[in-house]
């Protein structure tokens, strides 16, 4: 069974199994994974089923998303692989069962909003490519 373990901010050592369906990241509480964290975008990565792999996109977020410190688009997982969502770590597990479960949110960082919610820096900054257009001199 395939999981991801989150590895900083304030959900640092949950894990979540990944089942048949898609799973959505991001800020958004209703994603199926919340990531608290100002620098994640509403709905940020999707991972998909598709077999026995796991795919990876990118949802057009605000500040992209890393995978293995490369800007992600679309692209298929492997086991270790580490996912920049915003500024927090997550990494996949392609065998294995959680050891722990998800961690869920204090009713004080639910009532104050998921947008006050910051995730400690992981010291890598999220970046899009500069888009085509004119060169400036």
């Amino acid at each position: 069974m395939a999981y991801l373990s989150i590895e900083t901010g304030i959900r640092k050592g949950s894990e979540h199994p990944l089942g048949a369906t898609p799973v959505s990241l991001g800020r958004e509480p209703e994603c199926e994974i919340c990531v608290p964290d100002r620098m994640a975008s509403r709905k940020h990565v999707q991972l998909t089923p598709e077999g026995d792999r796991w795919v990876a996109q990118d949802l057009q977020s605000r500040n992209g998303t890393l995978l293995n410190n490369m800007p992600l688009t679309r692209a298929t997982l492997a086991d270790g692989d580490e996912l920049l969502v915003g500024t927090t770590v997550v990494r996949f597990h392609a065998q294995g069962k959680p050891t722990s479960g998800p961690i869920a949110l204090t009713e004080a960082q639910r009532a104050r909003g998921h947008r006050d919610t910051v995730a400690a820096p992981s010291g890598i900054m999220a970046t899009r490519p500069a888009p085509d257009g004119p060169k400036r001199s």
